[in-house]
């Protein structure tokens, strides 16, 4: 994308190049939260109810617990699909 592009998301508005920025940080933060919660072995519900969102996407990010929470989730299951594959 470069500046003058646009996203059309499957749902919501037309997103500019600085939304899909937003919502880039915002699932790399919940990557690497969430990385470092399956890593410490805390369940990923658990992990979602201690999220905090950063000061940065507070004004971007419509807080919303379970779509953290779906996040944890996802990832957590990925990650554990990661692990169950390098021991095979």
């Amino acid at each position: 994308m470069n500046r003058t592009s646009c996203c059309v998301p499957g749902h919501g508005p037309v997103a500019s190049l600085p939304a899909v920025q937003s919502y880039q940080k915002f699932l790399a933060f919940i990557q690497d939260s969430t990385t470092g919660a399956f890593k410490a072995g805390k369940p990923a519900e658990e992990a979602a109810k201690e999220f905090k969102l950063p000061d940065e996407l507070k004004e971007w990010f419509i807080w919303n617990p379970d779509v953290v929470k779906r996040g944890y989730v996802a990832w957590h299951r990925e990650l554990e699909a990661d692990r169950k594959d390098k021991r095979n």
